[in-house]
């Protein structure tokens, strides 16, 4: 899913926390207003999240052993007699939530 999709959606870690500081808020005799401020922090971060799994597509490319290729990241995986191996990972601007499994639906 593309990461500003994934910031409309409820994120189970922070869901967590954020209820836990609402009841304290609503023990503490805060007002709906401040409750409701408090719920609109259980949103997905994206790629802020250290569980952000960005999505990449994978660029290969076969040269002869005196060429480079052209573009940034670059990496030599295999050089045979002749040709080189090359590899690169482009982000795609899409990915997923780490936490997301069978058993815990992100977004729910």
């Amino acid at each position: 899913m593309k990461e500003d999709e994934a910031k409309q959606k409820i994120c189970p870690q922070q869901l967590a926390a954020v209820t836990i500081a609402s009841v304290t808020a609503v023990a503490d005799g805060a007002s709906q207003d401040a409750v409701a401020e408090i719920m609109s922090n259980c949103l997905c971060l994206g790629s802020a999240c250290m569980m952000w799994e960005t999505w990449e597509e994978t660029e290969r490319k076969n040269l002869p052993n005196d060429e480079l290729p052209e573009g940034d990241g670059w990496k030599k995986v295999n050089t045979g007699p002749a040709t080189s191996s090359w590899i690169r990972f482009i982000p795609t601007g899409s990915g997923d939530c780490g936490l997301k499994t069978k058993d815990l639906e992100c977004g729910a």
